[in-house]
C-alpha cells in the first residue's frame, strides 16, 4: 500500500498539471459565467443602448471576454479580455485577473479609436445571486493605482477632482 501511495504521488510529480487558461475555463464554467449576460437581454446590442458581457472559452488559449457598452447617444465601447486565472472565493463569489486585449471607442461620425491600454493585469470579484444574476463587487489594477469598482458601486471622475459612486447594476443570463 505504502509503494502504490509513493508511486502514485511520483506519477503526479510526472504528469503535467492544469494551466491557468484550463483551471480559469473551469472555474469559470462551474461558476455558470460562460454565456452573454447584459442589464437588459431584451435590448438589441446592434442598436441600443446598454451593456452586455460575453464570457467565453475555446478548446485552446485562456477564456476571453468581450464587453460592449452602448450609450444613448450612440458611443460604443467595445473590450476585449483575456482571463489569466479565476477561483471562486465563497458559493457566490469568484475573483478573476485578465488583461485587456483590444479596447476601441467608437463615436457617431468620428474615426474609430483604438484605445487598448498597456498590458495591465485587473482583478475583478463578482457575486452571483441565482444561477441568471450577478453583479461586480470589484474591479482595480492589481498594482492597486487604479480602481473602477468597490464595494459594489463604480467609483467615477467628477468634475470637481474627486470621485462620484454609482451602485452597479445586476447583469442578467441571456438565453439567445
Amino acid at each position: 500500500m505504502r509503494t502504490l501511495t509513493i508511486v502514485t504521488a511520483f506519477l503526479g510529480l510526472l504528469s503535467p498539471g492544469t494551466s491557468n487558461a484550463e483551471s480559469a475555463a473551469g472555474s469559470l464554467k462551474s461558476f455558470g459565467l460562460i454565456g452573454m449576460w447584459s442589464e437588459d437581454c431584451t435590448k438589441d446590442a446592434a442598436q441600443q443602448s446598454g451593456t452586455w458581457i460575453a464570457y467565453t472559452q475555446s478548446s485552446s488559449g485562456p477564456p476571453t471576454t468581450m464587453t460592449i457598452m452602448r450609450t444613448p447617444t450612440g458611443i460604443v465601447s467595445i473590450r476585449e479580455t483575456e482571463i489569466q486565472s479565476a477561483s471562486r472565493i465563497a458559493e457566490d463569489k469568484i475573483t478573476y485577473r485578465f488583461i485587456v486585449t483590444k479596447q476601441k471607442l467608437i463615436v457617431p461620425n468620428m474615426p474609430e479609436t483604438d484605445q487598448t491600454p498597456n498590458k495591465l493585469e485587473w482583478e475583478t470579484v463578482i457575486q452571483k445571486f441565482g444561477s441568471s444574476e450577478f453583479k461586480f463587487l470589484d474591479s482595480r489594477s492589481t498594482d492597486g493605482n487604479v480602481v473602477n469598482i468597490e464595494a459594489g458601486e463604480y467609483v467615477l471622475p467628477s468634475r470637481s477632482g474627486g470621485t462620484t459612486r454609482q451602485p452597479t447594476p445586476l447583469f442578467q443570463k441571456c438565453l439567445n
